[in-house]
């Protein structure tokens, strides 16, 4: 293999290497020829790190100089600002406080309508959000399922079984 140092340089300037292709020895006698995958982690991660950390200074020297040759940019038109993305588990959160509070064993008409503008709010932001990823998704069935609840438990005046209206009629 050849031989590297402890990042894996070698002699020649800008030439690193790791893995089956070097030779450090830190296995000894077990491992012939660095073959290893987790020295191929531990050295590729060393020798990308010490790589970058050379190259940075004049990367940004070089950057800096292309930079002041760049005449100013002329106004152009104001770019939308893309919508605010949503913390899904804060959400859920406050779609489960709102559930606590307004439908929870003991309900009313007052809060229920209250749970209910609030979770529309929820699954309108949510269904309007440009990303779907698998919190996005669950995040909207919580909301959906939270809303067909608590309309459900507006919809029902009295009290029966489980579900029990304060200001309904006594079962």
């Amino acid at each position: 293999g050849i031989q590297t140092g402890l990042f894996g340089e070698t002699a020649l300037p800008g030439l690193y290497a790791c893995g089956e292709t070097a030779c450090t020895g830190v296995h000894g006698a077990n491992r012939l020829g660095s073959n290893s995958l987790l020295e191929c982690i531990v050295f590729g991660n060393r020798a990308a790190q010490h790589c970058a950390d050379l190259m940075l200074p004049a990367a940004q020297a070089q950057y800096e100089a292309a930079a002041a040759t760049v005449p100013e940019a002329p106004a152009t038109r104001a770019v939308p600002a893309a919508p605010p993305l949503l913390d899904y588990v804060q959400t859920g959160e406050a779609i489960r406080g709102i559930m606590s509070t307004y439908c929870g064993a003991s309900r009313d008409a007052e809060g229920l309508s209250r749970a209910i503008a609030s979770l529309k709010e929820f699954e309108e932001t949510l269904l309007a959000a440009p990303i779907r990823t698998t919190a996005a998704v669950e995040t909207l069935n919580i909301a959906q399922i939270a809303l067909a609840v608590a309309t459900a438990a507006y919809a029902r005046k009295d009290s029966v079984g489980a579900h029990y209206r304060s200001d309904g009629a006594p079962p």
